[in-house]
This record gives C-alpha cells, sequence and structure tokens, in this order.
C-alpha cells in the first residue's frame, strides 16, 4: 500500500463513522478498497473499466461494472453513509477542512 493511500485511508477512517456503508466511485485497482475494508461495515464499488474487476471477491463488497449516471444508486444502494472519490480527494487534500 502506498503511503498516499495509507494517508488517506487514516484520515477516512477518522471521519467516517464506525460500521459505516461507502461507495467509491471510480475505485479503480481498488487501492482504498483494500485498504478500508476491513474496517467499514460494507462497501460498494463503481466503475465500469476492466481494471476495476481485478478488486475480486470480498465478502463485504458489492462491485457494480457501470456508469455512475446510468447507475440508480438509490434503489441498488441502501443505507449509504459515505461517498468516497479518491480522485478528488487526492487533488483536495485538506484533512482539516473535512472534519
Amino acid at each position: 500500500m502506498s503511503a498516499n493511500i495509507k494517508n488517506i485511508s487514516d484520515e477516512i477512517l477518522r471521519i467516517i463513522p464506525k460500521n459505516s456503508n461507502c461507495i467509491e466511485i471510480a475505485p479503480g485497482r481498488g487501492d482504498l478498497i483494500f485498504a478500508l475494508i476491513n474496517h467499514i461495515n460494507f462497501m460498494y464499488s463503481i466503475d465500469p473499466s476492466l481494471s476495476s474487476l481485478e478488486i475480486g471477491q470480498i465478502k463485504n463488497l458489492e462491485h457494480i461494472k457501470d456508469f455512475l449516471a446510468t447507475t440508480p444508486l438509490n434503489k441498488k444502494l441502501p443505507n449509504l453513509s459515505t461517498a468516497l472519490y479518491l480522485d478528488i480527494y487526492l487533488n483536495i487534500f485538506t484533512p482539516q477542512k473535512l472534519s
């Protein structure tokens, strides 16, 4: 795990409620998912790319291989508490302003 992913996942875990149900939008290979998955209740991911298929089967993860704009999230994702988009997080990495 890269130092960036470790720092970001630590900050996310500090901010989100324990036992959160999260979604990561465009997770790519799933680096952030792997960093968070054992610390949250359930993770959804949505990404149409082939690289997202590398994430594999994880018991508390549902991967949706689709585009965000075409997926009716309110029907597929009950009880969602936190949405994550790593690309945006990397660009605005100012944790003090997130809390």
